[in-house]
């Protein structure tokens, strides 16, 4: 008989009224029910407009309905969790040791409590007090890159480094278009593209971005960057530095929101993907690029290092250092563009896909429920 792993989200999801709308949404998140389903029975939960069970792709979903108050304790959920008896209960988040407190207090205790970090940083005050009770109660903590759980080891709300494991939180479905087919649908010409794909906000640093790439434009006057975002915080700033610098004009798109199921036609298109976030807890535009073999020109924090294997499949630079970034622009001259590109495609696959994490949990599960 399968163990039963149960993935457990208590964010409260009010924007989805079907289950549809809540899987595509969260593909990135869930993808490896699916090759993982083969050797664990996985049932995922979430709370939406929608009450009821929905299976796609032989994964189960249970979804329960949102109650919007300012102090919810998901009683339904607990209760439908207690009546499956798993094996493992797959937490998503480190924000809610309230609920694990509960569901260890409630549940058998041989059941295995896995969580899954997604780029929170301790809480404060009385939630950190919880934080740290809630460790009592979970045998292991998942992390794109172990250097993500220093601040939560430093404060002592996780009790060390032997409850952590190096797992990506997220993946991604895309896969590699023709790159001309692309750059003919998107009217892309030349041959040192680069892709912009993030939020407009302090902590992605456009302006850095915007700041080397001139300093790189000056002896490479024939390169594009596309900057493509949801978030405008800093889109005025930027129009501004461009407004007094023609070189940035005729070379920098503000192109804005694009479709979601345009992207690999431009990671496919573009040479390069940049990016020059100070903090990340994972990296799903990294990832995505990746996918298709749209070489890494991003940031030296832990969760690039390790999508990037240390930037072996990449190149790394401090945030915020533009003369280190320009260093780097300049030197992708130098490199064998097309043999990269397909030695990152290989690497995704063999360590970053779906099918590649499911594993790595698999693994993380047989060892868990055999202690």
């Amino acid at each position: 008989m399968k163990p039963v792993l149960i993935d457990c989200s208590f964010d409260l999801l009010s924007e989805f009224n079907t289950p549809q709308q809540a899987i595509s949404a969260h593909v990135p998140g869930f993808g490896y029910a699916k090759y993982l389903q083969e050797k664990i029975e996985v049932i995922i939960t979430e709370q939406i407009n929608y009450e009821g069970e929905f299976v796609s792709e032989g994964v189960r979903y249970r979804f329960f309905k949102c109650r919007k108050r300012w102090l919810h304790i998901p009683f339904k959920m607990i209760r439908f969790i207690r009546r499956k008896h798993p094996s493992i209960l797959f937490i998503q988040g480190f924000i809610f040791p309230v609920e694990v407190i509960l569901l260890r207090w409630t549940l058998n205790k041989k059941i295995v409590f896995i969580a899954q970090h997604h780029g929170e940083l301790p809480s404060p005050g009385i939630k950190k007090i919880f934080q740290k009770i809630a460790d009592h109660c979970i045998q292991a903590y998942l992390f794109t890159s172990l250097d993500n759980a220093k601040p939560w080891i430093d404060q002592q709300i996780i009790r060390g480094y032997h409850k952590c494991c190096e797992v990506l939180e997220a993946s991604t479905f895309f896969e590699k278009q023709d790159r001309q087919k692309s750059k003919l649908r998107l009217e892309i010409s030349g041959h040192y593209n680069f892709l912009w794909v993030g939020r407009l906000q302090v902590n992605k640093d456009p302006v850095t971005m915007l700041v080397a790439f001139e300093d790189y434009l000056n002896k490479n006057q024939d390169a594009k960057l596309y900057m493509i975002y949801q978030d405008e915080t800093l889109l005025q700033e930027l129009k501004m530095i461009m407004e007094t610098n023609q070189i940035l004009r005729q070379s920098v798109f503000l192109l804005g929101k694009i479709p979601h199921e345009e992207l690999p036609y431009w990671y496919s298109a573009a040479d390069f993907y940049v990016s020059c976030s100070h903090r990340e807890g994972s990296g799903f535009a990294l990832l995505e690029a990746m996918a298709c073999g749209c070489i890494p020109v991003v940031t030296n924090i832990p969760s690039f290092r390790k999508i990037t294997a240390n930037g072996k499949y990449g190149f790394l630079y401090e945030p915020g250092n533009v003369h280190e970034l320009s260093w780097i622009l300049q030197s992708l001259s130098h490199i064998r563009r097309n043999e990269f590109s397909e030695a990152v495609l290989a690497y995704f696959s063999e360590a970053l896909s779906f099918k590649s994490i499911a594993g790595q949990l698999y693994a993380i599960c047989e060892r868990m429920i055999s202690k």
